[in-house]
């Protein structure tokens, strides 16, 4: 009978290599279309209100980009801004609610730990302003309602925002 030794080092791998996995969970919200309202703060106090843009330099700017400069402003006067976004089976496991990428900025995530209630993330971004870095947590109150903080630092200030999400039901298809 062939004895096959195992040696105190090759389980220890193991070990650290299966528990992450084995301890990551995904999210037990629901799949489909989600609608996000989420206020922000800068340096614990709403951010002051920005001045409006004259209104000749958005008609200029096409439709898409005028709304996403309207929904910019608006979110950066600490007034509540709502969103819609398709959530997938992936984005549950590697990260749900991140929002969406701004312009030129590039974002790493990293789930630091994730349970069927909670999930935490780091990420580190760059883009042209410089880099910024935070954290994200994300609790599910129940599968069609979801919550979380997001807190941002970048340079010489911070950033937190909140966010309450619902579940509205399937995901639009493409035509």
């Amino acid at each position: 009978m062939n004895k096959i030794a195992i040696r105190p080092a090759t389980v220890l791998i193991c070990v650290a290599v299966a528990l992450p996995l084995l301890a990551a969970e995904k999210l037990s919200a629901k799949i489909g279309q989600w609608e996000t309202t989420t206020t922000m703060n800068m340096g614990g106090a709403a951010m002051p209100a920005m001045p409006a843009l004259p209104p000749e330099i958005l008609a200029q700017m096409p439709p898409a980009q005028r709304a996403q400069m309207e929904q910019a402003m608006s979110a950066m006067s600490g007034k509540p801004v709502t969103t819609k976004s398709c959530v997938t089976e992936k984005d549950l496991a590697d990260g749900a609610f991140r929002g969406q990428q701004q312009g030129d900025m590039k974002c790493t995530y990293t789930v630091v730990s994730s349970t069927p209630k909670r999930q935490e993330t780091t990420f580190q971004c760059t883009s042209a302003a410089g880099p910024a870095d935070g954290k994200l947590v994300v609790d599910v109150v129940d599968e069609s309602h979801v919550k979380g903080t997001m807190q941002i630092k970048a340079q010489q200030m911070s950033i937190e925002t909140k966010f309450d999400s619902k579940w509205l039901g399937a995901c639009a298809t493409a035509k």
